[in-house]
């Protein structure tokens, strides 16, 4: 099996249960242990026909009675998921998923399922009111720091290897085919702004002292477990320039709040404030000299990322609403 495609071990393991149910055992150390279903979540493309696949087993006479197996066809993925899971536990106070075992040869990672409400759906029904949003955002900035903080050792090459911002040119180069005859004539407006975007991207990575950093740190990556939040999807997890992090939360948050029309303005900036000074009181060292402009071109990132997904998803996309993104997208790259 270890030559072939994720999704083909996941439909082996599908029609043979028995092959993982062995290792689950061993893991578990439960020889009454059975698999009652494999069911496929999630399959993720990471690039050039390379898959993540996201698994939930249902299992019998055990507990946990349901799990989650990750398959990768690539190696440098599943080293920074299995990293991860194993370092990030390190740090006080911060949830992640519990790491049950893994199968090297098959990169495979075998964790607990984490079944709660995403933050962003807490959020967009209304159940938490803006003091309570505070101490949640202030929770985070928290462990953003802890993160950021954590000493990394040089031996980990994988974190080093700069593939995220090599895909995500691949990526936001694509914006330019999909664009739709309604809005061709902003094509040189969205040409100029992305060509400036991937320049000025590579450019601050270089800047600033480099850490461990989330990679796509977000309110959609947080799930509510009980009483406790855990930080999931650790796919980007490199060495970089810790401003991404910070610009990709602040930008989601700003955006998801204004887009569900939750709290006033005034509100969303005391937020991203708040996040901001706890942040930087927990890295006292971090060079803040002209932070602010580079905050902005990661925010400018994610718009592209929004313009993609509105060109891409929307047949005939609102060309009103992308003139308004790329708008703000130039002021912020400062064109």
């Amino acid at each position: 099996m270890a030559n072939q495609k994720a999704i083909e071990i996941f439909y082996f393991l599908k029609n043979n249960p028995q092959e993982i149910q062995k290792e689950l055992i061993k893991i578990f150390k439960n020889k009454n242990l059975l698999i009652k279903e494999i069911k496929l979540l999630k399959d993720k493309l990471i690039i050039n026909e390379q898959y993540k696949i996201t698994a939930l087993l249902t299992l019998e006479k055990n507990l946990p009675d349901k799990i989650i197996l990750e398959i990768h066809d690539n190696e440098d993925y599943f080293d920074r998921n299995l990293f991860a899971l194993k370092e990030l536990k390190k740090i006080k106070k911060f949830k992640i998923a519990v790491l049950y075992g893994f199968l090297a040869k098959l990169k495979i990672i075998i964790r607990e399922y984490i079944k709660g409400d995403f933050f962003v759906d807490i959020l967009s029904k209304k159940n938490l009111n803006f003091n309570q949003t505070k101490k949640i955002i202030e929770k985070f900035s928290q462990w953003l720091a802890d993160l950021h903080n954590l000493k990394i050792k040089k031996s980990n090459k994988f974190l080093f290897k700069k593939l995220n911002q090599k895909i995500e040119e691949i990526i936001l180069n694509r914006t330019i085919e999909f664009i739709k005859p309604n809005i061709e004539s902003l094509t040189p407006l969205i040409k100029r702004n992305l060509r400036v975007l991937i320049k000025k991207t590579e450019t601050i990575e270089k800047k600033n002292k480099a850490c461990l950093i989330h990679g796509d740190f977000q309110p959609a990556n947080f799930i509510k477990k009980n009483n406790s939040f855990y930080l999931t999807d650790f796919d980007t997890m490199e060495i970089g320039n810790p401003l991404r992090d910070l610009g990709r939360f602040l930008f989601q948050l700003d955006y998801f709040l204004k887009e569900n029309g939750i709290f006033s303005s005034r509100q969303i900036n005391e937020l991203e404030n708040l996040f901001i000074i706890n942040y930087f009181n927990q890295r006292p060292t971090f060079d803040k000299n002209g932070y602010q402009l580079d905050l902005d071109i990661y925010k400018a990132q994610m718009i592209q990322y929004v313009i993609l997904g509105k060109i891409w998803g929307e047949r005939v996309p609102v060309a009103k609403k992308i003139k308004q993104f790329l708008s703000k997208q130039s002021k912020l790259l400062n064109l």
